[in-house]
């Protein structure tokens, strides 16, 4: 969504961020400069995207915020930047670092929160990187990627259709120290 209000996402992003109390905020591969309509004007929020036209309209919505034109496995930032870190359908698509140089990008970045909003398999969503069989969202366990990470796992779930009717799988984790 580009323009207009702010999504039932944006909203989801923005009102979590605030009650994790994150005030450094990255969208690692932004895809959609709507995805940020949900947090305030001045809030201390940058975003990095390879694709210049997300870029521009980015930058024309959201002045306040710093957007970067880039690769989002290879951030110009130092270790632990940011108190959250978040990206929308980066993991399925994260090119020659794969899932695994995202992740390991996320974690060196974040101080605290990391979350990823990942499509599942077919018109149902379901699990990624697990089979179809496991769709239910709780007890589902952590996402297999991050156990090779020092991460406590707070939310593994599919979203609700009334934040992202595409129902995207949603994980939530704290780093640790």
């Amino acid at each position: 969504m580009t323009g207009g209000g702010a999504s039932g996402f944006s909203r989801f992003v923005a009102g979590l961020a605030a009650s994790l109390r994150a005030r450094r905020i990255l969208y690692l591969g932004c895809h959609d400069a709507g995805d940020l309509a949900g947090f305030p004007r001045g809030a201390d929020v940058c975003a990095i995207t390879r694709d210049p036209g997300t870029l521009e309209r980015a930058v024309e919505e959201h002045p306040s915020f710093a957007f970067r034109q880039g690769d989002p496995l290879r951030t110009p930032y130092g270790d632990g930047r940011f108190d959250f870190v978040f990206a929308r359908n980066l993991l399925g698509g994260a090119g020659g670092g794969g899932a695994g140089g995202a992740l390991g990008e996320m974690h060196r970045i974040s101080s605290k929160y990391i979350a990823s909003f990942e499509a599942g398999p077919g018109a149902g969503g379901g699990r990624p990187g697990r089979g179809a069989e496991v769709d239910e969202g709780r007890g589902a366990g952590a996402r297999p990627d991050w156990l090779g990470f020092r991460v406590m796992v707070i939310s593994d779930v599919q979203m609700h259709q009334d934040i992202d009717p595409a129902r995207p799988w949603f994980t939530l984790v704290r780093k640790l120290r």
